[in-house]
């Protein structure tokens, strides 16, 4: 942790998050995407549970993450102590090793398909080396060196990718050596990590009962953030696992497909509004009704946009995997998602955190997963159907979205925002037009408040546009460009 004291512009950290995520998302695309082509659909359900697993184990924290995050975003890399990071990373390694050890061991002695207690416990391993990386890198991130988390993660995504390449030019498509592979790539973005940051963590550790008290500090700062996040990825995993349950491992496989694409684009997503909040810490109480109003309108069109990407995705779906039949309608029912995901997690998360409202939050969400969990059980049960299951998914998301951001209104004294009912109209006319149930219509109608909905837009859209094209204009002095605050 030596050297000069850096402090990074708002601009710059979420360029270097936007840039290592979209990387590191590519390379995802490219297995998820390369995988059902070479393996049969149940092996593609299998190694997508693994995923699942994988995914939302991360999420279990303990608090501690979380915690490091809140208390230093906004501090210098050098003013965080690291002896208490050092003792952070220890009491994680010890409980969540305890905590998924024995829960590997409980689902490889009671679940009787073997595939699917092999991909479970695979899972609680690699989380294993995943929580430790996490840590760390949100300790960076909260100092606004977001590098390490970027670069980690290509390095995972890069290793996994090129060893499941290798297998499959070797005709070797067997589960365990695949689900290894994934494995092999979150060892090896620990032990990257864990090079990048041996100032935070190879240091003596603080007395017992002073270790304790930091660990106390950072528990109660962020376990309701963790309960929060917990909820939040819940809400989408419920959709995923009632499909599992209720329709067998080959619909998983084509839900849970439709599921990791749209979850590519929201990996991008969560790493920069990680960005926001350690700015958010930084501004005037005064200038943040103006921020928020503000970024919403910049980056709302351009989500709203980008349903278009529907079109393009079906096609190369419908070529690439025709096998799977149902993906189509899935993708449109899901894409919704991005749109007000993306806002949640860009917008109303991290505000309502830099306003010191976490619990309002995890209630808020956890209020939502329970919603979720009793849509999809009306789904499977009563409906018997996957895409009604699909949509309870949607249906949570966007009503979470829509409360977090009358919260986040109030909180900052604002209006309603009544651009938020034609996004919401866009949204649902989609959903229809993709079904394929309604003939043109709802194309029609949806063309028609697509273009009703950009002329509305036209001077954020407009502005929008000159920003990037200044912010990719040369500065024609070989310096950095000028930052731009708030």
């Amino acid at each position: 942790m030596s050297g000069r004291p850096r402090r990074e512009s708002f601009e710059r950290s979420a360029a270097q998050l936007v840039g290592g995520n979209v990387a590191g998302s590519a390379l995802l695309a490219v297995l998820v995407v390369i995988l059902p082509r070479y393996v049969s659909i149940a092996d593609y359900g299998y190694w997508q549970l693994y995923l699942f697993y994988a995914t939302y184990l991360g999420y279990l924290s303990f608090g501690l993450a979380d915690g490091i995050f809140l208390r230093y975003s906004g501090s210098r890399l050098e003013d965080v102590p690291a002896r208490v990071v050092t003792g952070h990373v220890r009491a994680l390694l010890v409980l969540a090793g305890t905590t998924l050890g024995i829960a590997a061991a409980v689902v490889w002695a009671l679940v009787p398909d073997r595939r699917a207690a092999a991909a479970v416990a695979l899972a609680c391993a690699s989380t294993v080396a995943y929580l430790v990386r996490s840590l760390l890198t949100f300790t960076y991130q909260a100092a606004n060196r977001p590098g390490l988390m970027a670069t980690s993660l290509v390095l995972e995504r890069l290793v996994g990718l090129v060893v499941v390449v290798v297998l499959l030019s070797l005709g070797r498509t067997g589960l365990v050596g695949i689900l290894l592979a994934d494995v092999a790539g979150r060892v090896v973005g620990l032990g990257y990590t864990l090079v990048r940051a041996r100032g935070l963590v190879f240091v003596r550790a603080l007395p017992a009962r002073e270790s304790l008290h930091e660990l106390r500090e950072s528990f109660r700062g962020g376990i309701f953030v963790s309960i929060a996040a917990i909820a939040t990825v819940l809400v989408t995993a419920v959709g995923r696992f009632a499909a599992e349950r209720g329709f067998g491992i080959e619909a998983f496989a084509q839900v849970a497909l439709a599921f990791s694409l749209v979850n590519i684009v929201l990996t991008v997503v969560t790493p920069v509004s990680l960005a926001v909040l350690p700015n958010i810490r930084r501004q005037p109480a005064e200038r943040l009704p103006a921020i928020y109003q503000r970024g919403l309108d910049l980056v709302m069109p351009g989500l709203v946009l980008s349903l278009l990407a529907y079109l393009p995705m079906a096609w190369a779906v419908g070529w690439w995997l025709p096998r799977y039949t149902l993906l189509p309608a899935f993708l449109g029912a899901m894409l919704p998602v991005v749109v007000f995901e993306s806002r949640t997690r860009l917008f109303a998360i991290p505000f309502l955190q830099g306003l010191r409202r976490e619990r309002s939050l995890a209630a808020v969400n956890v209020a939502s997963l329970l919603g979720a969990a009793g849509l999809a059980a009306f789904a499977v049960l009563v409906l018997h159907s996957v895409l009604a299951t699909v949509l309870t998914v949607t249906v949570a998301v966007v009503g979470r979205a829509l409360v977090l951001e009358r919260l986040t209104t109030r909180a900052l004294g604002l209006a309603r925002r009544p651009r938020t009912a034609a996004e919401l109209v866009v949204s649902v006319l989609f959903v229809l037009a993709t079904s394929g149930r309604f003939g043109w219509l709802p194309w029609a109608a949806l063309a028609v408040c697509w273009g009703g909905y950009l002329w509305w837009c036209r001077a954020m859209v407009t502005k929008l546009v000159l920003r990037l094209a200044r912010s990719a204009r040369p500065t024609g002095r070989g310096g950095p460009a000028p930052t731009v605050q708030g």
